[in-house]
């Protein structure tokens, strides 16, 4: 799934997947969070952004003790970033 600026239509988007409202909402702004900061990463390294296409990063999130949930994200080769997995443990 492509993941959004706006955290409400990707949030809509795993709701419709049927993930409960809280859950969406905290697991859209994990995940474009998680973008920006890959993003960030990608720059600083200086890699090339005509490299960034399949590049995959996978992150831990811990919504509260005893809530983990990992989130698989990958630029996709129409640049932009889609949230290919949520693993929730």
């Amino acid at each position: 799934m492509a993941l959004d600026d706006n955290v409400d239509i990707t949030s809509a988007r795993l709701q419709a997947l049927g993930f409960a409202d809280s859950r969406a909402t905290e697991v859209a702004a994990a995940a474009t969070r998680y973008a920006r900061d890959e993003t960030d990463h990608l720059v600083r390294l200086m890699t090339p952004k005509e490299l960034w296409p399949g590049h995959v990063c996978l992150r831990r999130h811990i919504v509260q003790p005893r809530d983990e949930t990992w989130l698989m994200l990958r630029y996709d080769e129409r640049s932009f970033w889609a949230l290919d997995a949520v693993f929730v443990i």
